[in-house]
């Protein structure tokens, strides 16, 4: 009794564990398993050709941002959005109403200042030239000579001092003898405060007597000038620039600005784009950077042109990964001449190395679920679908490269994969 009852026990854990796989893993779905219907492909392993199949979109191979050089008016605005323009070509007039006045000052302060230097030159080397003398009248530097007259009485011995009031009572009587008297008091007082006889010179101008601080004065009066040069030749830059013109040819792809508005120094009025040559910006797989080479043929296939192929080449290689995208930034630079091709477009661009090839697992793209920066698809193991972690590289034929974590044959779901959650499900093979 007792031996049949450890046989039943025995028998009971033996088809317990007999329903699940290694690791404690069932390999067959239970009447409370859920189980999904799903298409699965299988992994395929071929020799392709060395190159890559990448999406990208295109962008302009040149942007100019017009702006302001200074403050003022916005005339006659000419630019529109979306206008294909030639170098050259006239975008719009900005009108400064202060400005020729303020030009008319800058040169007056600059003929100022070139004036002081050349004063603060001549004080400096001692060889400034004072103001001319005023002229001495020549009846004063050369008083005339007239014969000495003996006072009246002196002949008969009277005294000749004269009682007051005689020298009055004498201009009176000979105003010739007083009028040459004066002349000879004044031009003797002259003679004595000069210190000469003849014409009245001035001294020169001395010299600084501190040769550093009119070398600081000379550097200061220079400053000057050079400041007010750069300022008369930024105003004339302005005056002449008022008009603005188109340095390339392209297209009008922004207008900040309307007719009659005032801008500001430096703010941005306009923006211009060069889309001939046109460049397919793409993001090559970390994966695949190996594989690059500028000397690589590119065909590129843009969306909504049909069967339309065009040819271009590897302008720019990136030098840095993108750490969130896990990829890294290639140009492609196609013709361009009708502009039919417009920036923001879409293309497929063909990366091939011309008789290379490389053993290589495909996989469909809709066997690929991304969650953030990684890959993942559900390999089938027998009816349980495992989640699985990949390394993709790039298209090719419209098949996905799958570099690590699958094997040739392995299969994998491709439709129903969106309602798989779990890292493993039972699964239905129905189509």
């Amino acid at each position: 009794m007792r031996k049949s009852f450890f046989t039943a026990l025995l028998l009971s854990l033996s088809l317990i564990f007999g329903s699940c796989g290694k690791g404690g893993k069932k390999d067959h779905p239970q009447a409370t398993d859920k189980v999904f219907n799903v298409s699965v492909a299988e992994v395929v392993s071929r020799q392709i050709p060395d190159a890559l199949e990448i999406s990208g979109v295109f962008a302009p191979i040149e942007k100019l941002t017009v702006k302001s050089d200074f403050s003022g008016k916005v005339q006659a605005l000419s630019a529109v959005e979306g206008q294909q323009i030639s170098s050259g070509d006239t975008l719009l007039k900005i009108e400064d109403e202060k400005l020729p006045y303020v030009l008319d000052r800058q040169r007056a302060e600059l003929r100022e200042a070139e004036a002081q230097y050349d004063l603060d030159s001549r004080l400096n080397s001692g060889n400034g030239e004072a103001p001319p003398a005023a002229e001495v009248p020549e009846e004063i530097a050369n008083p005339p000579e007239m014969p000495e007259e003996a006072p009246p009485g002196a002949e008969e011995g009277f005294p000749t001092e004269r009682p007051p009031g005689a020298e009055a009572q004498e201009a009176f009587d000979n105003p010739a003898a007083a009028r040459r008297d004066a002349l000879m008091r004044r031009a003797a007082m002259l003679r004595q405060r000069m210190g000469m006889f003849g014409r009245p010179q001035a001294p020169p101008i001395a010299p600084p007597a501190n040769p550093e601080v009119a070398e600081s004065r000379l550097n200061l009066d220079q400053a000057k000038i050079d400041r007010l040069k750069a300022e008369i030749a930024l105003s004339e830059r302005q005056l002449a620039g008022s008009t603005l013109l188109a340095t390339l040819d392209g297209f009008i792809a922004k207008v900040n600005i309307t007719e009659g508005a005032m801008v500001k120094n430096d703010e941005e009025l306009l923006e211009i784009v060069k889309i001939d040559p046109i460049e397919l910006v793409l993001q090559v797989p970390v994966g695949d950077i190996g594989r690059l080479d500028k000397r690589m043929n590119v065909t590129v296939s843009v969306k909504g042109f049909g069967q339309e192929v065009s040819t271009g080449e590897i302008s720019f290689i990136g030098a840095e990964v993108d750490p969130n995208k896990k990829s890294l930034e290639v140009r492609v630079r196609i013709p361009n001449p009708g502009l039919h091709i417009k920036a923001g477009m879409e293309a497929i661009a063909h990366l091939a190395v011309a008789n290379r090839t490389h053993l290589s697992l495909l996989i469909p793209p809709n066997a690929i679920r991304r969650e953030g920066d990684k890959d993942f698809v559900y390999r089938l193991d027998g009816q349980v679908a495992e989640k699985r972690e990949i390394e993709t590289g790039g298209t090719v034929e419209g098949m996905v490269e799958a570099k690590e974590g699958l094997k040739s044959g392995d299969r994998v779901v491709t439709q129903g994969i969106d309602q798989l959650k779990a890292e493993e499900e039972f699964v239905k093979v129905v189509f």
